[in-house]
């Protein structure tokens, strides 16, 4: 199989998105390239899985936090010499 075919065929594989619409920019010339924007785009794309779940997780917190602290200053709860929510 000519390795043209081969890379047009694992492009049109792929879902549509901005990773094949970089790879219809690039005009790779061999496979191996095709392999080595895959791991790169995997890196990428798994990095920045990490630091949006690493988000999240913070946001949560903050939003656990305030949910506390409007619950006790609705109880009239005083921490550190301050009424909560204050």
């Amino acid at each position: 199989m000519p390795e043209e075919v081969a890379i047009e065929a694992a492009i049109k594989g792929l879902r549509i998105g901005p990773f094949v619409a970089h790879l219809a920019r690039e005009k790779l010339a061999s496979m191996h390239e095709v392999y080595r924007e895959f791991e790169k785009y995997c890196k990428s794309d798994n990095d920045y899985r990490k630091r949006l779940e690493e988000h999240n997780s913070q946001k949560k917190q903050v939003e656990r936090e305030t949910r506390r602290r409007r619950t006790l200053a609705k109880m009239g709860v005083v921490l550190s010499g301050k009424l909560v929510g204050r």
